[in-house]
C-alpha cells in the first residue's frame, strides 16, 4: 500500500508539476475532487487504518476520514476526538515501554538517561564536544 501510495504521489507531482507541500494542500482541499487526489486520499485513509489496526485499536480503525478543522487549517484526517483518543493512547503506550525500559536498566529513573560512564567513554566525549566553550556562541543558534 505505501508503495502504491508513493508510486501515485509521484506522479501526481510530476504531471502537476508542483511539490509536495502544494500537493498535501491539494489532498486537504475538500473542493478538490480529482482523481488522483481522491485516489491519494483512499490510500492515506486505507493505511492509517491498517496502522491502528495493527495497534489493535479496531474501534479507532474503523473512524472514518474526512475534512476537519485543525491548528494547521482544515485537513484530511480522523475526525479530532478519534484523534485525541489515538493520541492519548501513544502516550500510555509510551509511558509504559519508558517504564519496562527504566527496570531494565536503560535509563535512569530520575527519566534524565543514563549518565556518560566516565572520563574516556564515548558518551562523555560526546558531551564535552558539543558544549559550547564559554563567551562563545552556540552553533545551533545559527541553525534557526
Amino acid at each position: 500500500m505505501e508503495e502504491k501510495f508513493h508510486e501515485l504521489r509521484g506522479r501526481a507531482t510530476q504531471e502537476r508539476q508542483v511539490g509536495l507541500t502544494n500537493l498535501y494542500s491539494l489532498i486537504h482541499n475538500p473542493e478538490d475532487h480529482s482523481l488522483d487526489i481522491e485516489q491519494l486520499r483512499n490510500l492515506y485513509s486505507q493505511t492509517n487504518q491498517g496502522v491502528l489496526s495493527a495497534y489493535g485499536w479496531k474501534d479507532l480503525s474503523k473512524e472514518p476520514h474526512g475534512f476537519f478543522e485543525t491548528p494547521s487549517g482544515i485537513r484530511f484526517t480522523l475526525k479530532p476526538a478519534a484523534t485525541a483518543e489515538m493520541l492519548d493512547r501513544l502516550l500510555e503506550l509510551n509511558h509504559e515501554r519508558y517504564a519496562e525500559e527504566v527496570k531494565q536498566g536503560l535509563h535512569a529513573p530520575s527519566g534524565k538517561g543514563k549518565k556518560p560512564k566516565g572520563k574516556g567513554s564515548a558518551q562523555a566525549e560526546t558531551k564535552r564536544a558539543t558544549k559550547p566553550k564559554k563567551g562563545t556562541k552556540s552553533s545551533t543558534s545559527d541553525l534557526f
